[in-house]
């Protein structure tokens, strides 16, 4: 059976990074340069739902990959 991804849910979701969500995965805006989306798989749905509650819906800003995005949007200092 496919693992079709879901888009944001209005209202629940708050991080900015995030695109989409299938069963045991998010779908995250990239870090990385030149690539096209970031894919974080869960090992369950449960730790998926945890993870999508407690961080996109939640405290984004606290989040591993979103930590990451903003350290690549930083400016060296000169």
């Amino acid at each position: 059976m496919a693992d079709t991804h879901r888009q944001r849910e209005s209202g629940m979701i708050r991080c900015p990074l995030f695109v989409a969500w299938s069963r045991k995965a998010l779908l995250c805006k990239p870090h990385i340069p030149g690539s096209q989306i970031t894919e974080i798989k869960y090992q369950s749905e449960n730790m998926r739902i945890q993870q999508q509650r407690i961080f996109c819906e939640g405290c984004y800003d606290h989040c591993e990959h979103y930590l990451s995005w903003m350290h690549f949007q930083w400016k060296d200092d000169d």
